[in-house]
C-alpha cells in the first residue's frame, strides 16, 4: 500500500505551491518568530533576502544555524542556500526531521543523515563536491528521493537497497546531463510508483530493467531514448497512468518528442 497521495504520485512529492495546492510548502521565514520551537515547516533562505546588507544576513545566520537542532517539533525542513558541511552535520541533529530539501550544497559526505531515523523525503540539488550517496541506504523509513547535478557519482545502485521507496527522481542541472552507468538493479524497486530521469546520459544505454517494475504509475524517461524503448516500456507497464512515456506512445508523438536527442 502506498504512503504516497495520487497528487504526489502524479507531479513529485516535492513540489512549490500551485493552484488548488493546500499549501505544502511553507513561505520563506527570516526572522526567529516567537513560536519558533512549535514549528513543523520551515523554510529558510537567507541568502536572497531582498534589501539585507551582508552583514545582515550573517548575523540571521548566526541566529538561525545554532537554533535548528534545537527544534524538536520541526519535521520539514528546506533550505535556499548553499548548504555547507558544517550547516549539514547540524541539520542532521534534528532527530524529528520527515522530509529534508537542499537547494544547493557544497558537502562533500552524507554520513551524519544516519541520524534522521524518522525522515521520509530527501532532495538534494547540485552537489559538485558530494561523492556517496551509500549513507542513504541506513534511512529505512525513506519513501521519496530526489537528486539533481552529482558530477562526482554515475553509479546509483546503492539506491536500489532502500526497501521502500515509492519515488524517485534523477536529473542534471540545465547545464550538463547527470552521467549513469547503468540501470541494471533498478528493478528491484519493488515499490517504485514515481520515476523521473531529466537531463541524464546512461553509459550502457540500457532501459530493460526498467520494464520489471511493474509498479510504476508515472514514468518519466525524457528524451535521450528511441521509439523502441518507449514503446516496450510502454507495453510492459501496465499501470502507468501518468508521465511522458504514456503520452508520447499514445499520441504518436515519437517524432517531434525524441528528435531533441
Amino acid at each position: 500500500m502506498t504512503t504516497l497521495s495520487e497528487r504526489d504520485i502524479e507531479i513529485g512529492f516535492w513540489r512549490f505551491n500551485k493552484v488548488g495546492e493546500n499549501g505544502f510548502h511553507p513561505n520563506d521565514i527570516y526572522e526567529v518568530p516567537e513560536n519558533v520551537y512549535e514549528i513543523e515547516r520551515l523554510s529558510l533562505n537567507l541568502s536572497t533576502l531582498s534589501k539585507a546588507t551582508d552583514e545582515e544576513r550573517k548575523m540571521l545566520k548566526k541566529k538561525w544555524y545554532p537554533l535548528l537542532p534545537t527544534l524538536s517539533k520541526l519535521k520539514y525542513l528546506w533550505l535556499s542556500e548553499k548548504t555547507n558541511q558544517k550547516i549539514f552535520d547540524e541539520v542532521c541533529k534534528i532527530k524529528s526531521l520527515e522530509g529534508l530539501w537542499l537547494k544547493w550544497t557544497s558537502i562533500e559526505n552524507l554520513e551524519n543523515i544516519s541520524q534522521l531515523e524518522n525522515l521520509k523525503h530527501i532532495y538534494i540539488g547540485p552537489s559538485t563536491k558530494l561523492q556517496s550517496l551509500t549513507p542513504l541506504t541506513a534511512l529505512k523509513n525513506l519513501v521519496t528521493i530526489h537528486l539533481e547535478g552529482l558530477p562526482l557519482i554515475s553509479d546509483f545502485s546503492c539506491l536500489t537497497t532502500t526497501p521502500n521507496i515509492e519515488g524517485l527522481k534523477i536529473g542534471g542541472t540545465m547545464w550538463k546531463p547527470q552521467m549513469i552507468d547503468t540501470l541494471k538493479g533498478f528493478e528491484k524497486f519493488e515499490k517504485l510508483k514515481y520515476l523521473s530521469f531529466i537531463n541524464i546520459v546512461i553509459a550502457d544505454k540500457d532501459s530493460s530493467p526498467i520494464r520489471q517494475i511493474k509498479s510504476l504509475i508515472n514514468l518519466d524517461m525524457h528524451y535521450r531514448w528511441t521509439k523502441h524503448d518507449f514503446q516496450s516500456l510502454y507495453k510492459s507497464l501496465p499501470n502507468l497512468r501518468y508521465g511522458d512515456v504514456k503520452s508520447v506512445v499514445e499520441q504518436d508523438k515519437f517524432e517531434s518528442y525524441l528528435k531533441r536527442k
